[in-house]
């Protein structure tokens, strides 16, 4: 109720709700109808063993950014961003952001829920800006094909992001307030390493032949970012949302 007012583009219309006395009651809510997800779409390209376009790929992840923006102003933070709750119409290239049952209007310095965002697409880190964490894991799977940081658990996730991006440091963590110190944990982990490459990471073999699915560099820049370790070093939505930027992965 609080975003419908604003009737935001690229955050889904939310247009009724009722709520039915039951025990317990029950909410209903009436939102607008987008026919697909990033989920499926995605899933079909790599089933397929492709790629979306990426003039099509900018054009949705420009407007998602321009979600991000609009929610960083308001101090709200959806905190679980992931293709499922991410709605596209082709037809339009029209994406909307959905689901914001996870979100919270984010007091600084306040401790926030550590387990809320999906563990796939979740930031290890508990501040503001852990959406955009959230935006670069989006952004990496139109050219990785799956989840890019995936496990059982949160140590196995934990592992996923140390082999690509390398190893937290002790001024990362410092760097990351929370009180809750299993957001942190590095025990089990075991890994010390630097950051792979990205051209190393976005390599396919198909009929024996590898082959980059990257965007290119400046794509890449965007990548590197988001995905910091230190939440602090991260880009801000405001600046994701930036026509220059997404015009220099064009010209590439």
């Amino acid at each position: 109720m609080i975003l419908s007012p604003e009737n935001h583009p690229n955050i889904v219309k939310f247009l009724d709700y009722w709520i039915e006395n039951t025990t317990p009651s029950i909410l209903y809510l009436v939102m607008e109808f987008v026919p697909e997800t990033l989920r499926s779409v995605l899933s079909n390209l790599a089933d397929e063993k492709m790629r979306m376009k990426i003039d099509r790929m900018i054009t949705l992840m420009r407007q998602l950014s321009h979600a991000l923006n609009y929610l960083e102003k308001i101090g709200l933070m959806h905190r679980d961003i992931k293709p499922e709750n991410i709605l596209l119409n082709l037809s339009t290239n029209k994406l909307v952001l959905a689901d914001f049952g996870s979100a919270k209007f984010i007091n600084k310095g306040k401790a926030n829920a550590t387990y809320v965002c999906t563990r796939f697409y979740r930031a290890p880190c508990l501040i503001l800006n852990r959406d955009i964490w959230s935006f670069g894991c989006v952004l990496a799977e139109f050219a990785y094909g799956c989840p890019l940081f995936t496990g059982d658990t949160s140590i196995d996730v934990m592992s996923k992001i140390i082999k690509i991006r390398g190893m937290i440091t002790l001024d990362d963590i410092a760097h990351m307030p929370t009180q809750y110190p299993q957001n942190i944990d590095l025990d089990g982990v075991g890994l010390k390493c630097i950051a792979k490459p990205w051209c190393k990471v976005f390599t396919i073999k198909i009929k024996e032949k590898r082959i980059n699915t990257s965007y290119g560099e400046f794509y890449e820049k965007i990548l590197d970012a988001c995905l910091q370790w230190n939440p602090l070093k991260r880009i801000l939505a405001i600046n994701l949302d930036n026509d220059i930027i997404w015009k220099k992965i064009t010209n590439f």
